[in-house]
């Protein structure tokens, strides 16, 4: 990361009162593998928290649970990538059985799915505290996968407002999700072509 994207990273850290930072490495421009997905990662990406590793075909593959890629710190943009989500699982695979995350079903129609994310993030950042919205739901393909796009809006009582871009699709039973958000009014637009060029890049690996 340069020297702008840590400073903006470390004010946005004070400001919110917290300590730490999540160590960041740099994904290479290039075909990223998350679970069942590769990505086509633009230059200037960086992976948060999972460990990465290269793989005998020379393709970079990300541990699953949910890889967080950010340009300028996480709490200013971020993709989330949520792989392989099966019948019945949350699409925050780790959260506690407490949390109560909605579960997603194979049957689901896209307007469902959208209310999934929409519920989903809400608890991520914080019920009371976020009011999340959905707009502009299109069908969109992903390869040979049909599938859907649809924006966001992300208000936090006690953070930065965010919008969003989501795209994702189901296959084999399973749902393949990413979402961009970035900050407003600056780091949105900022990163948005890079980020909707990844999220659109999504195909499936297997045959």
């Amino acid at each position: 990361m340069n020297i702008r994207s840590m400073l903006g990273c470390c004010a946005v850290l004070l400001l919110t009162g917290c300590a730490t930072t999540p160590p960041y490495t740099e994904l290479p421009a290039g075909p990223v593998t998350v679970g069942s997905v590769r990505f086509d990662v633009d230059a200037g990406w960086n992976v948060a928290a999972p460990k990465i590793w290269l793989v005998s075909n020379g393709v970079l593959r990300v541990q699953e649970g949910g890889p967080y890629w950010t340009r300028d710190g996480q709490q200013l943009d971020q993709i989330i990538v949520y792989p392989d989500i099966r019948d019945g699982e949350a699409l925050e695979k780790k959260a506690p059985k407490q949390a109560a995350y909605p579960a997603f079903r194979a049957n689901m129609l896209p307007n469902e799915i959208v209310a999934l994310v929409e519920s989903t993030l809400t608890k991520v950042f914080g019920e009371g505290d976020a009011l999340v919205t959905s707009s502009g739901l299109r069908p969109q393909k992903f390869g040979d996968q049909k599938g859907f796009a649809f924006d966001l809006a992300l208000s936090v009582s006690n953070g930065p407002d965010y919008k969003g871009l989501v795209g994702g699709f189901v296959a084999d039973g399973k749902l393949q999700l990413a979402v961009y958000l970035g900050a407003v009014p600056y780091y949105f637009d900022l990163h948005r072509e890079s980020a909707a060029r990844i999220i659109a890049s999504a195909r499936l690996t297997g045959p």
